[in-house]
């Protein structure tokens, strides 16, 4: 059983939660015996999309859909004994899943996407219904009893035994074998939680929070990105604080340190009040929640279920890591002084609102590269069709887009906001429909402030024997295009885009038979793997002249600029893996100690510690860390521990061509064909030939082999 609801949530991606147990989230890919597809119908079945609602029609929906699903598990639960198959209580607890997640996880989109605040509550609400809902089955032991009879009936194998296994896991670690005065009483805690959870992302959803900017203040940013601000009627610029598309061109760009100070500071000042008490409840509720059901700490009842499995072998892996990159992060730190010195001689230390100006500084010193003249080389259009190009190359996929007026569309569903657009995927050989992605790229009102992808309806083998479409989307945040010229992206945002959508492909090219072990449903800590591995494609000179055209002469990016480029990938990469390291160490120490934590006093001493930066007075960033009220809550170390695969994944491609079909095709057979039919242990070692290991990551960020 799944609670799907949740994007996969990437780089500075933000959301709420209802992640209940592993094995109720989609969120895990294992390999599965998945019916092939091939052998089906011609095309996936299409059951369409319901993104168009008023409020008071999404609440009696959410009650309809709940309403039906109680039902259908109660008569589950009261068959006897005797009569128990895995057909009637697994296979049938999955379709009642299947089906509330067919119908509302559309919703959660909404919860961050909807361009109606109040139909966004409303969405957030039944959120907060759902995740409800799944407490209580969760905890009932009538159902843990029924999936015991069945496992004692016969070994299954296959994806039957992986969904009955993880679903036994699910129950137990949800508390249904505790006593009945304490399932109540987990129960009632992860109600609270779920909706400290809502209530922190909405708040960070709907923080519209900005700064005015004077003539002073913009000083060295670019005429197009100031142009690109909203204007005042002073004649003034306002700057959106969690808006990444200008927050951090303004911050690597910005020649005036008072700017760069106010700016910054105002940011780490954003949802504070509301949103630190929250957050310090909540962990106080995970390590209540977690002892209850045995576990010492929150990180343990978590990791439990992840590849590092121990909060020790976290932290292991972390120390190590700062350790091995202590000595490359003073020397960078050293480097981005001396710079700031040049001008101001009197500087003894580098400021927080320091390190992205001068890496940005640097990085023109060092290499001549000005982000702003790249960036007029990545146009949006044209690098969107670059990248699908490349996908469709490697992965042996054909994309089209469809017309909101199309009945192609119209079978697949509605639209939640005017400019969504909707592309169909289909396989290149057979031309065999496979499924649907959505893209909600710019920015508006109240909107998700980062990227994400969101799952929209897995992949699985219906009862008519037809499978059905996966659907997915990204939602993001890229520059919106002015008057006077087009959508223009920076190198990162570009590389952002091929990490998003390759989420995508390992939703949509799933072929999992049951909608628990679809897509991206891999262990959090490898669910980042396949697209960070991804990432490489945004820094080949091959793939760069693809996706690059000037966006006034339409000239790819010239050779000796890509060759500064290429040299200056990793520079930084000191200071920037040892802030991954900060946040993954924050994390884990929220989620270890006692239940009382000072969430601000943890941060503060860390930063000191990792990054050798002094807070800022007053500010409190964790407020709008959305990854620890978005399921990566004990698990942000998964960043770096997947980055380890990802970089010994590409390693197959680098070998035999990075548009090589046959290894594209060895990727979606393993990775994103197979779900979470098995360990990811298991497909590496079946995509890669052999045992995986961190050589090839530990070159990647210059440390040579460990």
């Amino acid at each position: 059983m799944t609670v799907a609801l949740r994007p996969t949530i990437c780089a500075l991606a933000l959301s709420a939660t209802l992640l209940l147990s592993p094995a109720l989230a989609r969120r895990s890919p294992h390999p599965t015996t998945a019916a092939n597809p091939s052998t089906q119908a011609n095309a996936n079945a299409v059951n369409p999309l319901r993104f168009r609602f008023t409020p008071a029609e999404l609440k009696g929906q959410c009650d309809a859909v709940l309403a039906s699903a109680q039902k259908k598990i109660d008569a589950i639960a009261k068959m006897p004994d005797g009569k128990r198959t895995f057909a009637n209580t697994v296979g049938a607890l999955e379709q009642v899943n299947t089906s509330i997640d067919d119908w509302l996880a559309p919703v959660d989109l909404l919860s961050q996407a909807a361009t109606d605040k109040d139909l966004q509550a409303a969405a957030g609400d039944c959120n907060d219904r759902v995740s409800a809902f799944y407490a209580r089955l969760m905890v009932r032991p009538d159902l843990y009893h029924a999936l015991t009879v069945v496992a004692q009936k016969e070994q299954f194998k296959g994806d039957q035994a992986r969904l009955l296994t993880e679903n036994l896991r699910a129950f137990k670690r949800s508390g249904a074998g505790l006593s009945a005065a304490e399932r109540d009483e987990v129960t009632r805690l992860r109600d609270e939680l779920s909706k400290l959870e809502t209530e922190f992302n909405r708040n960070i959803a709907q923080a519209n929070d900005s700064v005015e900017l004077d003539e002073s203040d913009v000083k060295g940013l670019s005429p197009s990105f100031v142009s690109g601000l909203k204007k005042t009627e002073k004649g003034t610029w306002r700057l959106t604080l969690l808006d990444a598309s200008q927050l951090i061109p303004f911050l690597e760009n910005a020649s005036s340190a008072t700017a760069r100070q106010k700016v910054l500071t105002a940011k780490e000042k954003v949802a504070v009040a509301a949103n630190v008490p929250l957050l310090e409840k909540a962990i106080a509720l995970r390590t209540r929640i977690a002892r209850m059901l045995g576990y010492p700490s929150h990180a343990a009842y978590v990791l439990e279920e992840r590849m590092a499995q121990k909060p020790a072998r976290v932290r292991a892996f972390l120390d190590d890591l700062t350790k091995r990159l202590r000595p490359k992060e003073q020397r960078e730190l050293s480097d981005l002084l001396a710079l700031k010195k040049k001008d101001d001689p009197t500087a003894t230390r580098l400021d927080p609102w320091d390190i992205n100006y001068y890496t940005n500084q640097m990085k023109k010193s060092r290499f001549s590269l000005d982000a702003e003249k790249v960036r007029e080389y990545f146009p949006v259009d044209h690098v969107l069709s670059a990248v699908f190009e490349i996908y469709q190359q490697l992965l042996g996929v054909r994309f089209h887009e469809l017309a909101e007026s199309s009945p192609e569309s119209k079978a697949v569903g509605q639209r939640w906001a005017p400019d969504v657009r909707l592309f169909e995927v289909d396989d290149a050989a057979s031309g065999r429909r496979i499924g649907f992605f959505f893209l909600d790229l710019y920015p508006r009102p109240n909107k998700y402030k980062h990227f994400a992808a969101f799952s929209l309806r897995a992949g699985y083998l219906r009862t008519d024997g037809r499978y059905q479409a996966p659907m997915a989307a990204i939602v993001g945040n890229f520059p919106a295009p002015r008057p006077d010229a087009p959508a223009l992206l920076r190198h990162n945002e570009v590389e952002t885009f091929f990490h998003e959508f390759g989420h995508i492909m390992h939703k949509v090219l799933t072929e999992a038979r049951y909608a628990s072990l679809a897509g991206s449903a891999v262990r959090r800590d490898f669910v980042e793997a396949p697209s960070q591995m991804l990432e490489n494609w945004a820094w080949s000179p091959k793939t760069l002249a693809l996706l690059s055209s000037h966006y006034q002469t339409g000239q790819p990016l010239p050779k000796a600029l890509v060759t500064r480029m290429l040299a200056s990938r990793h520079a930084g990469d000191g200071v920037f893996y040892s802030r991954q390291l900060f946040f993954a160490t924050v994390d884990l120490d929220y989620h270890t100690g006692t239940d009382k934590v000072d969430t601000t006093k943890i941060w503060n001493a860390r930063k000191q510690e990792i990054l050798c930066m002094a807070p800022i007075e007053g500010g409190a960033p964790q407020a709008t860390f959305g990854h620890l009220m978005g399921g990566y809550d004990a698990g942000y170390y998964g960043y770096l521990w997947s980055k380890v695969f990802a970089e010994d994944m590409f390693t197959v491609f680098e070998k035999a061509g990075l548009t090589s079909p046959k290894a594209g095709q060895q990727y979606r057979m393993w990775i994103l064909a197979r779900g979470n039919t098995a360990d990811p242990d298991t497909l590496l070692k079946g995509f890669l030939g052999r045992t995986p290991n961190p050589n090839a990551f530990y070159k990647s960020i210059g440390l040579g082999r460990p």
